[in-house]
Order: structure tokens, then C-alpha cells, then sequence
């Protein structure tokens, strides 16, 4: 099974996802941007505002090409482009990479990134509500299927469609991609540069769909038919982790979230939160490198 080296928010086919997601909102919006002149890099181009972005926080490690991403920065400088994007420095050099980027403007925001190394997810490093999730599902053996370079099955689909409309009913919230643009999921999925769970027990359905490279995975979206057995839900993220493994994932985010935050478990968006921390206690810092026209 082949996965893409990329980081998959530098990486063009996602961003095209992206891209059509967006034109739900804002058909005219957005368009893709490349470097020059190879084209390793592709970044979304936000017209109103003429920034081109990451959207998402990308990895840099230590394999990272940080020259050649550095050339692209002074490319999209030199065009009177702007400059947003969050990065996360992952077991590397910290000072070393941020003198490469003295020249733009540089800041730690105040967000961390749940991000886990999958080689080396233990349970024994994770939350105890968490944990005995987990282990929950291992004892009843919960049946869990992947899809990943393959088109996902049409019935499939279109129940992990009907999973998220459901699953955003009961926190009171809409799902608002269309089926045409959901179905976009699929492609990624077919080029394998995404992954979709799937675990099924006592009636209840969880799904679990994640945008992936060798560089890095992303927890992008979630549905389940009926609110019963919570449980089965981290189950789903421990044995996708599993499977990342096998396939050669080496990162994986939950997303970005405030690690001070005092969670009222009465808001979805705390829940959700609550949810990503625990599985993993210590988060990475996240930057942003800015820069406006006006600074050219």
C-alpha cells in the first residue's frame, strides 16, 4: 500500500478538497497557489484578502525540506503575496528552524497541537477515562474496518454521510456539505491520502475519516448513527492509530486546542476538546509565520 510523502497541507490534491469544501461558503474565494518552478508546495490562495495559507498546521521534522520551503516563502514574497500558515516543530531543533525564518515574522500562538506519534502510542501515557475505553473495545473486540487505496464502497459512503448529519443533530449543530462535495472524501481516499474507519457494535455505527501522509495524519471528520456506546469512539482512534502504523503514517493530529482551557462539558466544542486531549498529555507548540504586503 503506497501513502504520499508530502505533508498533506502543503499538498495539492488535499488542498483542492479543501478548495471545494470552501465553495460551499464562497464559490469564488479561493484558488490553489504553486511554488516555482518544481512544484513540491501548494498552499490555498484566500482571494479577498490575496493570502495564501496552510488553512491547517503542517510538521516540520527533521527530513523536512526547510530550504526549498523557505524559497517558496520568498517566492510568494517577492509576488506581493501573504503570508499565513502554522506550523508545529516535531523532535527537532527548534532555534535551528526558526533562524531560518528570521526574515518573516515569526510568533508562538497560544493553541498546541494534540499531535501523536503513532510508532510509539502507548495507553499507559494517555487518560484514564480514555484508557478504559479502550480498553473496553479490546475486550469485546469490536469489529473495525479500514478503506484506504480503494474507492470506498457506495453504501458505505452514503451511511458515513447519513452518520455525520446525525452525529451533529444531537449536539443541536448542521452538517453542511453537500452530498456532491462530500463525495470528494472518496477520491482522496482512492489516492491514498486519506482513511476511513469504521466500527460497528450492538447497532451502533462510528466513523472515522482522516486526511494522511507519511509526513502526517488529521483528525478531519467523525459520525456514529446513535448516541449509545461512547466508548467505541476512542476505540476506533486506538486501533486507526494501529493502522497508520502499518501503513507508514508517522504523525497524527487531533487538532489544535487551548491547553489551559477550563472545559464545561456542558458546550459540544469543550466535549470535543476534552475528547482530543486525552490522548495525549504533552502537546507541541504551534507558530505562525505572517507577513502582510505591505512588509514586502
Amino acid at each position: 500500500m503506497s501513502i504520499s510523502k508530502n505533508d498533506i497541507f502543503l499538498d495539492r490534491d488535499v488542498h483542492k478538497f479543501l478548495i471545494e469544501i470552501r465553495k460551499c461558503k464562497n464559490p469564488s474565494g479561493v484558488k490553489l497557489i504553486h511554488s516555482k518552478p518544481d512544484e513540491n508546495f501548494c498552499l490555498m490562495n484566500f482571494k479577498s484578502s490575496n493570502t495564501a495559507s496552510s488553512f491547517y498546521t503542517i510538521n516540520i521534522t527533521e527530513d523536512f525540506p526547510i530550504q526549498d520551503f523557505k524559497n517558496y516563502l520568498v517566492y510568494l514574497k517577492k509576488e506581493k503575496i501573504n503570508i499565513d500558515i502554522r506550523f508545529s516543530i516535531v523532535d527537532f531543533d527548534e532555534k535551528k528552524i526558526l533562524d531560518n525564518f528570521r526574515e518573516f515574522r515569526v510568533k508562538k500562538i497560544d493553541k498546541k497541537n494534540t499531535l501523536i506519534d503513532v510508532n510509539n502510542f502507548k495507553l499507559s501515557r494517555i487518560r484514564k477515562g480514555m484508557k478504559c475505553n479502550i480498553k473496553k473495545g479490546i475486550k469485546l473486540n469490536v469489529k473495525t474496518d479500514f478503506y484506504f487505496n480503494e474507492d470506498i464502497p457506495m453504501h458505505v459512503l452514503k451511511e458515513f454521510y447519513s452518520c455525520c448529519i446525525k452525529s451533529r443533530n444531537y449536539i443541536g449543530k448542521n452538517f453542511n456539505h453537500s452530498w456532491e462535495t462530500f463525495n470528494f472524501r472518496n477520491e482522496l481516499t482512492k489516492m491514498g491520502k486519506a482513511v476511513l474507519a469504521r466500527s460497528e457494535h450492538e447497532n451502533k455505527v462510528n466513523y472515522i475519516w482522516s486526511i494522511i501522509s507519511e509526513k502526517n495524519g488529521f483528525y478531519y471528520d467523525a459520525g456514529y448513527n446513535i448516541r449509545i456506546n461512547s466508548f467505541t469512539h476512542g476505540y476506533t482512534h486506538y486501533r486507526l492509530f494501529d493502522f497508520l502504523k502499518k501503513i507508514g503514517c508517522n504523525y497524527y493530529s487531533m487538532g489544535l486546542i487551548d491547553q489551559k482551557k477550563e472545559y464545561d462539558m456542558n458546550l459540544s466544542s469543550d466535549r470535543v476538546d476534552f475528547y482530543k486531549k486525552g490522548f495525549k498529555k504533552d502537546l507541541y507548540d504551534v507558530y505562525e509565520i505572517k507577513l502582510k504586503a505591505e512588509e514586502h
